[in-house]
């Protein structure tokens, strides 16, 4: 079966938000789905239904990589076009990302980092797709730029987005992830940042207010 595996806890959404009552507040850009999807050939591996991510629906895209594959790094699934509206004059405090998904062997890990223009932006992490039942994962958020200069300009880009890929291993064991959706979210300031309690995250069950 198919599982979930990795950190989680729920990201912010809905549109973008006042974080605290203060005159110059941090805002979050509501989570977006991506609107394009291309897998980029690397050294092999097997990416199906590509387009499924894009849209919170219940229809999945697997990334499946086939026992003792080449090693290097497996075709990628890039994602782009979420279409953020960051106001240019702001400071980008951190990117995060949210996503339904599972794995079908324990540790399932893949490689996750941003992209803009086609090229890698930042370093690349890892987060372990575990196997189990269907859930939802969160990784980064405020104060996590993903080791990249970041700016409303980069992130209002067409071109900006995220890849999806594994490091496949000598002798490695096939594996398979399914991915429901993925979105992702921009945390950003405008002006000076004073002090904040919390800030407004919306939850399948409403909302509610968590501290940053």
């Amino acid at each position: 079966m198919f599982s979930r595996r990795g950190k989680t806890s729920l990201p912010s959404t809905g549109n973008s938000m006042i974080v605290s009552s203060n005159p110059k507040p941090l805002k979050v850009e509501r989570l977006r789905l991506a609107t394009v999807a291309t897998i980029v050939p690397y050294f092999g591996g097997v990416i199906t239904n590509k387009d499924n991510i894009l849209q919170d629906n219940g229809s999945f895209t697997f990334v499946e990589i086939l026992s003792s594959p080449p090693v290097g790094p497996s075709d990628h699934l890039m994602l782009t076009g979420f279409e953020f509206g960051v106001p240019l004059d702001a400071t980008i405090l951190g990117v995060e990302i949210y996503f339904r998904a599972n794995g079908d062997v324990e540790p399932s890990w893949l490689t996750f980092q941003l992209v803009h223009g086609g090229a890698f932006l930042g370093a690349p992490y890892q987060i372990n797709v575990e196997e189990g039942p269907l859930r939802i994962f969160r990784f980064g958020g405020r104060r996590f730029t993903w080791n990249a200069v970041i700016t409303p300009a980069i992130v209002n880009d067409s071109t900006f987005g995220l890849w999806m890929y594994d490091i496949m291993i000598s002798g490695q064991a096939a594996e398979i992830w399914a991915f429901d959706y993925l979105y992702m979210g921009v945390i950003y300031e405008v002006g000076a940042c004073p002090r904040y309690a919390g800030r407004l995250m919306e939850r399948p069950g409403g909302l509610s207010d968590k501290g940053i």
